[in-house]
C-alpha cells in the first residue's frame, strides 16, 4: 500500500510539475504576442500619422530654422489626437527635434500627472538614427514600471532631405492592457486544462506502466540483492561455516548507523559494504584462510591482500562500488596503524569506521574453528582497551549503549532469525518506497 501511494505521489508531482512549465511557456508566448500586436499597432500609426505631418508641415521643414514652431506645435497636436479612442493604444507624447535632436515643439496627450515620470526621463532615452530613410525605430522602453514603444522617424523636406525628427511614445489602453491580462490568463487556464485532461485520459494507461516498471525494478533489485546476500554468504560460509556472521554484522551495522543519524542513503550503502566486506577472502588460500593458529609474517601479509581482491571485485560493478568503503578501509584503526592504506581518525570513512566495530565484536563473540566465543563482558573489556587506538572513540560509545540486547537476541539465534530480521530490514530500506529509485 505504501508503495502504492508513493508511486500515485510521484506521477501526480511530476503532472504538476508539467501543468506548471506549459502555463509558463503560454505564459511566456501570449505576453509575447501582445507586445508584438502592440508594435505593430504603434509602427503602423507611427508610419500613418509621420506621412500626415510631413505633408501638412511641408512648408515649415523647407523653411530655414523649421520656419513656426508654434504652428508645428499646432499641426503636432492635431495629428497626435487623431484616433485617440481606439482600444489598442495611443501616443502619449510626441515630440519633432530638429537636425540636431534639439526639441522643437512637445504635445502630451494624458493627463500631466501621469505623463509627467515620461516627460522627466525622455531625454535621458538614448537617440537611435533610423537605419533607412522614412523607416521609423520602434524600440520598446520601461520608464517607472510602464512599457512604452519609441517610434523615432525622420521627416522629409520637398526635396528629400531629413529636416528633423518626430519622436512618440506609444502605450497601451487600460482597456487593452485588461484585455491583455484576460487573455494570457485565458490561455494559461486553457493550456494547464488540456495538460490535465489529457492526463485524466492517459492516466490508467500511465499508472499501469508505472506499476509494471515498478514490478521490473523490484525484481531487478531482488536479483541484486539476492547477489551481494549469496556471495557476502559463500565467503562467511568458507571462512567460518556459517552465513550468520554476515547477518548479525550488518544488523549490528545498520542500528548503529541508526543510533548515530545517518541518512538512508548512507545506511543502504553500509548493508551493501557489511554483506560483502570480506568478499576479497575468496583469494586466499585455505591454509592461510582457515589455518587454526597464529599466522606468521607472510601468511598474514597474504590474507592482508584480501582487501585489494575485494575493492577489485566490487569495483567491477556501478552498482556495489560504493561498497569499497566498508571493503576497502574496515581494517583500518582509529590510531592509524591499520592496512591497506594507513588512515588515522577521521580520514577513515564513517562506514568503514562503524563496521570495524561490529566485526571485531562479533568475531569476538563468535565461535570459529580456531578459537571459542568470548563472553560479552570479556568483548567489551577488550574493545574498550581499544578505544582512541583501534576504533573511534564516540561510535564505540554509542555501540556499547545499544548492543547488549542485540547480542542477547543474536548471539544464540540460529540462522533463520537473524535471516528474517534482516530480510525486514533490507525492504525497509530498499524496497518500502520503490519511488525512490524510480525518480
Amino acid at each position: 500500500m505504501s508503495r502504492k501511494r508513493s508511486l500515485h505521489r510521484m506521477l501526480v508531482k511530476r503532472i504538476v510539475l508539467v501543468a506548471i512549465a506549459v502555463s509558463a511557456v503560454v505564459s511566456a508566448v501570449v505576453i509575447q504576442r501582445e507586445r508584438d500586436r502592440t508594435a505593430r499597432v504603434a509602427h503602423d500609426r507611427a508610419i500613418i500619422r509621420t506621412a500626415t505631418l510631413n505633408v501638412l508641415l511641408r512648408d515649415q521643414l523647407d523653411a530655414p530654422g523649421l520656419g513656426d514652431h508654434a504652428e508645428i506645435r499646432r499641426t503636432l497636436k492635431a495629428i497626435a489626437y487623431q484616433g485617440s479612442d481606439l482600444v489598442y493604444g495611443q501616443y502619449v507624447l510626441a515630440r519633432v527635434l530638429d537636425p540636431a535632436l534639439k526639441e522643437v515643439a512637445t504635445v502630451a496627450y494624458e493627463d500631466p500627472a501621469v505623463i509627467a515620470p515620461l516627460v522627466r526621463h525622455v531625454g535621458t532615452v538614448p537617440v537611435r538614427h533610423p537605419e533607412k530613410e522614412n523607416a521609423p525605430d520602434i524600440t520598446p522602453v520601461r520608464i517607472d514600471g510602464r512599457h512604452y514603444f519609441r517610434a523615432f522617424v525622420p521627416l522629409a523636406d520637398s526635396r528629400g532631405r531629413t529636416a528633423a525628427y518626430v519622436e512618440g511614445f506609444f502605450t497601451t489602453t487600460p482597456e487593452q492592457q485588461r484585455a491583455a491580462r484576460r487573455n494570457i490568463l485565458g490561455s494559461v487556464a486553457l493550456a494547464v486544462g488540456i495538460v490535465l485532461a489529457t492526463t485524466l485520459l492517459l492516466y490508467p494507461v500511465i499508472l499501469r506502466l508505472m506499476r509494471q516498471l515498478e514490478r521490473l525494478s523490484l525484481n531487478l533489485l531482488d536479483a541484486n540483492l539476492d547477489m551481494v546476500s549469496v556471495v557476502g554468504s559463500t565467503i562467511a560460509k568458507r571462512d567460518s561455516d556459517t552465513d550468520a556472521h554476515n547477518f548479525r554484522v550488518t544488523i549490528y551495522a545498520v542500528r548503529l548507523a541508526e543510533a548515530l543519524g545517518l541518512d538512508e542513503n548512507t545506511v543502504r550503502t553500509l548493508i551493501k559494504g557489511a554483506f560483502l566486506h570480506d568478499v576479497g577472502k575468496i583469494g586466499i588460500r585455505d591454509n592461510v584462510l582457515l589455518k587454526p593458529g597464529r599466522l606468521d609474517e607472510q601468511e598474514f601479509l597474504e590474507m592482508k591482500r584480501h582487501v585489494n581482491h575485494g575493492l577489485d571485485i566490487v569495483g567491477r560493478s556501478t552498482w556495489l562500488r560504493e561498497a569499497s568503503q566498508v571493503v576497502g578501509s574496515h581494517h583500518e584503526k582509529y590510531e592509524g596503524n591499520g592496512y591497506p592504506g594507513g588512515l588515522k581518525g577521521e580520514d577513515i570513512p564513517v562506514l568503514a569506521r562503524i563496521f570495524a566495530i561490529v566485526d571485531v565484536f562479533d568475531a569476538l563473540t563468535s565461535h570459529r574453528p580456531y578459537k571459542k566465543p568470548l563472553s560479552y563482558e570479556e568483548t567489551v573489556d577488550i574493545m574498550r582497551k581499544g578505544r582512541g587506538s583501534h576504533f573511534d572513540p564516540k561510535i564505540l560509545d554509542a555501540f556499547v549503549k545499544l548492543v547488549r540486547p542485540l547480542y542477547d537476541r543474536y548471539s544464540t539465534a540460529d540462522d533463520t532469525g537473524a535471516r528474517r530480521d534482516l530480510e525486514t530490514i533490507v525492504d525497509r530500506y530498499y524496497k518500502a518506497d520503490v519511488a525512490t529509485f524510480l525518480e
